[in-house]
């Protein structure tokens, strides 16, 4: 069974009206998910396209146990 991990994926924006760079935290099941919603996300709210989103790293973050 699956586990849902927490990735951190930086990279910047190379898009004519904007130049910019980000660092967002994505929960999703592998790093293709992750990154897959990473260009739904910007792509929505900046009207970017795929090839104007460029990833520099894509790191997953230790899962933090709760206690109860």
């Amino acid at each position: 069974m699956s586990s849902v991990k927490v990735f951190r994926l930086t990279g910047k924006i190379d898009a004519p009206n904007l130049k910019s760079t980000f660092s967002k935290e994505i929960r999703a099941l592998t790093q293709e998910d992750a990154k897959d919603n990473v260009y739904k996300t910007l792509g929505g709210k900046h009207k970017l396209k795929c090839y104007m989103i460029t990833f520099a790293t894509i790191e997953e973050l230790p899962v933090q146990e709760e206690k109860a």
